[in-house]
């Protein structure tokens, strides 16, 4: 029985042998992304626990703790978020997986963090459930078509067919479900997070139970500072002020926006206009589609329901740990209190 340790990483003598197993086991894994995302983070760096093999001290596996700032009714709580969980495929029978994880929970310990997320693909999720982590919830996905001539070729491919469809069906969708955000607001892109931000983030923070911190720092680091995933930020500006009163960072893929987050001032008809609003956007640039997943409560899911999303079909979970002597154990425990959107996850 082969015997490992795990330990906390030295983040600077023990980078190359992560780097390098992340190149075995992780095709996404690169240095870029290990500055970024182990030393940059304003929130703090990264722990990053490996486990070594005990004959030839070689290592075997490892997995990273992202730091999260999290504001619960306004006190600030430290979550870690568990990501490049990662396994040399010859040392996956023999253990090193749970102990891992097992020790990623023992972080909580010491104060190091007050919680931890996970987001784990089918696999992973087992591995985390043993080590005493709980679901939260299943992420929500949802999807807007705004062109139907993408989705019906996947299943008629006979260009004068789907021309007729697509129009019959386009204009269907413009006229029941497309909301607009009428001309009280604008629709700006942005190249940076300016300090409009923060005056937004302080308004806005009481609006959910629990959510992540949205201030310019982290925003900036997590969004506009990825290596690899490029970012784009539309903000949404009242027709007769400057003031940025919404904002939607979102990516392209496929001529397909995907959203990753999003916050307005905390009432229903702004969260209508600026996701109506980013629609009306997309849909002028030539997108074919605008999808999401969420973690959180009922009223979400009606204004995008009112927007025109659609439900898919999903199993993922998030999974989250809470020390037992926690006092937010009641809480926290509750997706309808999270406000979770793809931007919290660590990717």
């Amino acid at each position: 029985m082969k015997k490992y340790f795990i330990s906390i990483a030295d983040l600077e003598k023990d980078k190359k042998d992560i780097i390098s197993l992340w190149n075995r086991c992780l095709p996404a894994g690169t240095e870029g992304r290990y500055s970024w995302i182990y030393t940059g983070n304003p929130c703090g760096s990264a722990v990053c626990l490996v486990a070594r093999n005990g004959k030839v001290k070689s290592l075997a596996g490892a997995v990273g703790l992202f730091p999260r700032m999290i504001s619960l009714r306004g006190t600030l709580l430290k979550a870690g978020i568990v990501g490049d969980f990662a396994v040399d495929e010859e040392h996956r029978a023999f253990g090193p997986a749970l102990s891992l994880q097992k020790s990623v929970v023992s972080c909580c310990d010491g104060a190091k963090f007050d919680l931890i997320l996970g987001f784990p693909n089918e696999k992973a999720e087992m591995v985390l459930l043993r080590a005493g982590f709980q679901v939260l919830g299943n992420l929500t996905r949802l999807t807007k078509p705004l062109r139907s001539q993408y989705f019906i070729k996947r299943y008629l491919d006979v260009p004068f067919i789907t021309r007729g469809l697509s129009g019959s069906i386009d204009f269907i969708l413009e006229s029941k479900y497309l909301g607009r955000s009428s001309g009280r607001f604008v629709f700006e892109k942005l190249s940076e997070f300016d300090s409009r931000i923060d005056t937004l983030w302080k308004k806005a923070a009481g609006q959910h139970p629990i959510m992540g911190v949205r201030n310019r720092a982290y925003l900036t680091w997590r969004y506009l500072r990825a290596p690899h995933n490029r970012h784009q930020i539309v903000a949404m500006i009242p027709a007769q002020s400057s003031e940025m009163v919404g904002y939607i960072v979102y990516q392209v893929r496929e001529r397909s926006a995907r959203i990753v987050d999003f916050l307005t001032l905390g009432e229903k008809e702004d969260a209508k206009a600026l996701l109506a609003g980013f629609v009306d956007f997309q849909r002028k640039e030539g997108m074919q589609a605008v999808s999401l997943w969420h973690v959180g409560g009922e009223e979400l899911e009606e204004v995008l329901q009112e927007v025109g999303f659609f439900f898919r079909e999903n199993k993922e979970k998030v999974l989250i740990f809470i020390p037992p002597g926690s006092s937010f154990r009641a809480v926290l425990a509750k997706k309808e209190n999270w406000y979770l959107l793809p931007g919290d996850n660590d990717a």
